[in-house]
Parts: C-alpha cells; structure tokens; sequence
C-alpha cells in the first residue's frame, strides 16, 4: 500500500474517536428505491439503496431519506449478506470495514465523495433519479455499481489475473462497461472530483457502518454500509493536520 494511503487511513482514525458503542436499528429495503438484484451479486439481497432506522447509527433526515427517522445508504462488499426483509442488526460507526471480502477495507474518496452528494441530493447534477419509482431504482443500481468498483470489489478482468471470483466479477464487469453508462459517469464524477478516487478517504463526514448478527457485534460478519456523522470538532480536525505534516517532514527528510 503507499505510504500516502497508510498516512491517511491514519489520520481518518484519529478523527474519529476510535468508534461508538455498538446500537441497535433495523436494515431493510423499502419498493421505489432499489432494485431486486444487482447483476452478478449473491444472497437475498442484492445492492442498495438500504433504509437504515433508528438513532446512533449516523445523520438522519436529509435530502435522500425517506424521513427524519432513517437514512438511505449502499453496502461495500460483494462477500457479506443482510436477511431478506428488515431486521434488527448491532451497528457501530468506524472508519475500515471489519470484515469482508477482496478489496480495500477503508471508504475510498470516490465512494465518500459520492455518498456524501447522494445524501444531500446534490448527486441529481450528476444523473442520480431521487423521484420515487423505477427510475430512482435504476439510479440506485448503478450507484451501487459505481461504490463496488471505487472500493475495489470488481475490475476489468484483465487487471485480475486468477480471480477470487470470476463469475461475479466477469458479470460485474460486463454491466459496468457496456448498458451501465449512469455507472460509469459516475466513477467518472468522483475521478474528476478528488485527488484519487482510489485512495482512503479522511477528515470528513463520511464512515463505515460496521453491521453485525448479535448485540456486541458478533464478529461484524454481515455486510457493510455507509453513514454520515456530524462535520469532525476542531481538536479532530487539528489531529489529522498533524498527521498530515509529520507526513509531509517524511517525505522531505
């Protein structure tokens, strides 16, 4: 991994004070806003939007939420499953994914860049349907499409070599580069947006919601969401600039 990349990771942690206890909210999907299966997903479940419900799981209410209760939201990883229908799950905010498949275990800036349009409605200038109904759900897809490449989850097979899971990949790959163009545009946005779509993400509003079977968490085996917490204190934002210069007196060194 480079060492910028590691540097940021590390200050995306010191951000966020390690992680919240772990809460209780109920997961499901709501018709209007998804999709019944993604193209070469596994499960009950294919992709987002998910409807997340209850408190201490992030910011509620804003422009993509169905209401002041909940707040919508994709999954990071092909390997991990939620149950069909809505249930109960132990959450907890961090800045990684716990546990999962193939891939980066840190939110990219592409995917927070994204997701933090999405929420505030904003992704509309760049494609996204929020009217409820087919469209929204057709945007939801290619969405979801979009965050599974800019987290590393699918790539081009050729990038693979022996790939740890061709069947899903070879699918992914062929919905993202040929009738998916709302995918495409917007990795294309993210990519033009930030530095490197690629790379972690630190320093703002968007987390990782760590989503797990038991009350403690279990072992944080199901799949993986993205949140919004509140803009970072001054003594937050303080620590990550810190980070960011002893970086830079490395790189000088």
């Amino acid at each position: 991994m480079k060492l910028s990349w590691i540097i940021a990771a590390a200050a995306a942690a010191a951000v966020t004070s390690s992680s919240l206890a772990a809460t209780i909210v109920s997961i499901g999907r709501v018709s209007g806003y998804h999709e019944n299966r993604m193209p070469g997903s596994q499960g009950t479940i294919g992709g987002g939007e998910f409807t997340v419900t209850g408190s201490g799981a992030g910011l509620r209410g804003l422009g993509s939420d169905i209401n002041s209760n909940s707040f919508q939201s994709f999954c990071l990883e092909l390997d991990q499953f939620l149950s069909s229908g809505t249930n109960d799950y132990a959450v907890q905010i961090d800045t990684t994914v716990r546990s999962g498949s193939p891939g980066v275990d840190f939110v990219s800036q592409g995917t927070a860049w994204l997701y933090e349009r999405f929420r505030s409605g904003a992704l509309a200038a760049n494609g996204y349907d929020y009217t409820v109904g087919s469209d929204r759900a057709s945007s939801a897809s290619s969405l979801q499409l979009a965050i599974w490449f800019l987290q590393g989850q699918f790539d081009d097979p050729a990038n693979w070599g022996t790939s740890p899971r061709p069947g899903r990949n070879e699918l992914l790959w062929a919905e993202f580069d040929g009738p998916n163009s709302d995918a495409r545009n917007f990795v294309a946005a993210a990519q033009a947006a930030v530095a490197d779509a690629f790379a972690p993400y630190a320093g703002g509003r968007v987390r990782v919601l760590n989503v797990g079977p038991t009350p403690d968490g279990g072992n944080w085996s199901n799949q993986d969401l993205l949140t919004l917490i509140p803009l970072p204190t001054g003594g937050g934002l303080a620590a990550a600039g810190l980070l960011g210069l002893v970086a830079l007196r490395r790189r000088r060194a």
